[in-house]
Parts: structure tokens; C-alpha cells; sequence
């Protein structure tokens, strides 16, 4: 029988590794599966994780104080009670009481890391194996007191949380702060598991992903680990999430990419080649808008987190340090005040992109012809054919007949006429 043993930090890697050789020497018929350790260099994350929670029979959440709100803790939680049921699910508390976990955890049935915990763990496995394997509980009880001590000296070994001061610990209870990165890349790995949450939501409350910018670059080409922008928003799209990508305006860019002591131009051909880019996945053209200046920071907003990398000045912000922050009942917190000044209002106000960009235009007015025809028109091996006649170029759709002017990343103009 699978078990699944999910964990977040470094101190939960500890227990979740112990607890899954343990328990293969307590019940001899249950395989646990662990992440970190068992899946093959190369294999696809997404895929391999998948089909292992489709085999699994009991799921188990290794918590420590200071992973019990990570996102991954919550994503692997959420989608191992879809797949099991809240009955087969059970949070592995170290340091912690059960009542001290928050929804969604709250709904699990947790055991704290002791013997007698551990024990009415493992007679819950033992439980689930049913005709599979299940033993008598007084040869149970007997294999528990043979193992146990094996266990408890990892779990007396685990090494102390890092230390916070005290001014940092109530800041952080109090504004919703979870976490800080040295870097983007880091922080964006991390952060995956929010976004593939959002994907998760009930279906009567509709999933909600701001992206604030200067281009798309950063989110679409990172060397984080376990993450894949272009996946990750075709994945929000399928689960019918409402986008709002504000990028910075072309014109505007120019004096970032001043600062940055970039060539003129550069910015503004990876914005509009971001553009391009977000069409080319399936977004809309109302769901990319222009910031009205320039944003001051990048910022990826879901219904309950937060990524937020300032950008420092004459320098390129995926090299500053990054906040992952939670929503919280305090609308005083990071998270409100972020989202209603970083993302909903200046969304409220940011310029359309079909107002600048033609690419847009002339996605959008496809879209349109499209919806008022409802169909193919009988000249339509006339109309393919003129089509085929068009030009596609880096920045967008060269319309037949007419003449085009296209800015070049180093600010070359080409004249085209097709």
C-alpha cells in the first residue's frame, strides 16, 4: 500500500525522511513515498507527483511551527484530501499542538510527533491496509516497541528552528509575513505551490491571479526549481482564472532601462514580446494591460499569497531579496495593502494593451470578426489564401496591404510593406 509523506522546510525533510524508513520496518506491506527522494533526476515533477497521489491509500503532513502555512504544506493537503478523503489524511505535528493548525489543516484528525502519537498513527496505516496486509494489533504494538526507539532518537535530533527576535516574530504574526528570499529564483519555486492552489479552488469561488511587471521575462524563463511560468499560466487559463498581467509601458521602459544601463529599446522589445508571448498561450487581450509608470515592484498576487520582489534602483530586481506573504483577517497587513495599491487599482487604471500595442489590435479584431460571423465564410479558400500572404514578425502581425514600422530591441526601424 502507497503512503504519501509530504513535508516543507528543512526541519520537516528531516522528519518526513526518518518517518518513511521507519515505518517500512513497523508494517512490512506499506511503500511510503517521499518527493525528495524518490523521484528520478529528469522525470517530469508535475507527472510523477500526480500519478503517485492517484496510487496512494494514506497521506501523511509533516508540520513543524514554522511550515504549518507554507503553500506547499497547503497544496500537497489539498490535494491529498481530494484524492483520499479527510479520513485518510493525517498532519504528523512536531513541537506543535493539534490545535494550533488553522483551515485547511484543522480538518485532519493530527497526532503530535510522540510515542503515543506515532502509535496511533501507525495503527491508522495499519487500519487502511484492510485485506492488503493489515497485522493483529498485539504484533502491531510489538513491531511499534522494537522500532520506536529508532525514530525517537531522529526526532530528538532534529535540529532547533532558526532563531527570530522577538520585534520580527510579532511583525510577522501581525502583518501575515511568511517568508524572505535571497533572491527571486528561490522565492518563485516556493511560490508554485500558491499558484497550482488557486487552480484548486471550489468552483463557487472563481480563482484570481494578478502579475505586476516590467516584462514577462522573469516569470517565463527562470532557473528556479519546480518552476514553469508558460505551465503554470496555461494552467490558471484551463481552470478558468481571472488574469490581470500589467506590464510596463513601452514608453515608459526607457527610463528603466536607463537605470538598468540597458541598451534603448531592450525593455521595450521584451515587453512587447511579452505581449506576444501571453497571446501565443491563450490569454486574452483584456487581460494584459500597461502600468501606468513604472511598477516599483514584482508582484504575483493569488486570493491568499503574495510574492513581492522590489525592484532596487539601477539594478535588476530578480537579484534583491524577496517576501512570500499570506493573507490575513488583519486589513492592515502586507497582503491588503499591496493588493489594493500594487495590483487592483492600478489595474483599474492601467492602459489597455490593444490601445498601443497592434499585435493586440489585431488579435482583438480577430476575436471580433470571429464572434460576429459564427461561422466560415463560403469565400474562405480566398480569404486562406490571402492570409498566407501576411507576414509574422518578433513584435506581431503585419496586416496585408499596408506599411508597418517595427522597433527593434536595439532601436532599428524597419520599414515593411506586404
Amino acid at each position: 500500500m502507497k503512503v504519501f509523506i509530504s513535508w516543507s522546510g528543512d526541519r520537516g525533510k528531516v522528519i518526513a525522511t526518518g518517518l518513511r524508513s521507519w515505518i517500512g520496518d513497523v508494517l512490512q506491506k506499506v511503500e511510503p513515498w517521499l518527493s525528495s527522494e524518490d523521484i528520478d533526476p529528469g522525470t517530469r515533477w508535475n507527472t510523477e507527483l500526480a500519478d503517485q497521489l492517484e496510487k496512494t491509500h494514506f497521506g501523511i503532513i509533516c508540520l513543524t511551527p514554522e511550515s504549518a502555512r507554507a503553500p506547499w504544506v497547503l497544496f500537497e493537503a489539498g490535494a491529498l484530501a481530494k484524492t483520499l478523503g479527510s479520513s485518510r489524511v493525517c498532519p504528523y505535528v512536531f513541537q506543535l499542538e493539534p490545535t494550533d493548525l488553522q483551515q485547511p489543516l484543522a480538518q485532519f484528525d493530527a497526532v503530535q510527533a510522540t510515542r503515543s502519537g506515532t502509535l496511533k498513527l501507525i495503527r491508522g496505516i495499519n487500519h487502511a491496509l484492510g485485506d492488503e496486509g493489515s497485522v493483529a494489533d498485539d504484533r502491531l504494538l510489538r513491531c511499534f516497541d522494537r522500532w520506536w526507539p529508532d525514530l525517537e532518537q531522529i526526532l530528538e535530533n532534529v535540529p532547533p528552528a532558526l532563531p527570530q527576535t522577538e520585534s520580527i516574530a510579532v511583525g510577522a504574526e501581525g502583518l501575515g509575513l511568511e517568508r524572505v528570499f535571497r533572491s527571486r529564483s528561490d522565492a518563485l519555486g516556493y511560490f508554485s505551490a500558491a499558484l497550482r492552489s488557486e487552480m484548486e479552488r471550489p468552483g463557487h469561488r472563481r480563482p484570481s491571479v494578478y502579475v505586476t511587471c516590467t516584462s514577462m521575462r522573469g516569470f517565463m524563463v527562470s532557473d528556479a526549481k519546480d518552476f514553469h511560468g508558460p505551465k503554470l499560466l496555461k494552467g490558471l487559463i484551463d481552470s478558468d482564472c481571472k488574469l490581470h498581467i500589467m506590464l510596463t509601458h513601452p514608453e515608459t521602459s526607457e527610463l528603466r532601462a536607463e537605470q538598468e544601463k540597458r541598451p534603448p529599446g531592450a525593455i521595450a522589445g521584451e515587453v512587447r514580446g511579452s505581449v506576444t508571448q501571453l497571446l501565443e498561450i491563450g490569454f486574452q487581450v483584456d487581460q494584459i494591460k500597461y502600468y501606468r509608470g513604472a511598477p516599483t515592484v514584482f508582484g504575483i498576487a493569488t486570493s491568499e499569497a503574495m510574492l513581492l520582489n522590489p525592484y532596487p534602483y539601477e539594478n535588476e530586481s530578480h537579484r534583491c531579496m524577496t517576501l512570500v506573504v499570506r493573507k490575513t483577517e488583519n486589513t492592515e497587513d502586507i497582503y491588503h495593502q499591496y493588493f489594493t495599491h500594487h495590483f487592483e487599482q492600478p489595474w483599474e487604471n492601467a492602459v489597455p494593451v490593444s490601445d498601443v500595442d497592434e499585435v493586440a489590435v489585431a488579435q482583438k479584431g480577430e476575436a471580433e470578426r470571429k464572434t460576429i460571423s459564427g461561422s466560415r465564410p463560403k469565400n474562405a479558400r480566398a480569404n486562406k489564401k490571402s492570409d498566407s500572404k501576411r507576414r509574422t514578425t518578433q513584435h506581431g502581425l503585419i496586416e496585408k496591404g499596408a506599411e508597418h514600422k517595427c522597433l527593434h530591441a536595439d532601436n532599428r526601424v524597419c520599414h515593411v510593406l506586404c
